[in-house]
């Protein structure tokens, strides 16, 4: 899992933190576009059990679909360093 790190997420001039879903990385665009409250809603987080996701059917040996924990710890990370400014 890749860490992010508080003291470089959000600026984009070292480039996007990869984290476990394209999620946190539209997250670290809208707060380094200065957004102040990001709502989430809808977000898939559905793997089929035989390795197909997305709208093409494209496989990937993904082990996210055994293991949730690390997504969403991220999603707490952004979180705190999102609250940590003053913002949602």
């Amino acid at each position: 899992v890749t860490s992010i790190a508080e003291s470089n997420w959000g600026n984009l001039s070292d480039g996007v933190c990869v984290g476990t879903s394209v999620v946190h990385m539209c997250l670290e665009v809208a707060y380094f576009l200065g957004f102040q409250r990001v709502l989430l809603a809808g977000c898939d987080c559905n793997y089929a059990e035989d390795g197909k996701h997305h709208f093409d059917g494209s496989s990937v040996d993904n082990f996210w679909r055994r293991d949730w924990e690390p997504l969403f710890e991220a999603y707490e990370q952004i979180h705190r360093i999102y609250r940590k400014q003053g913002r949602e």
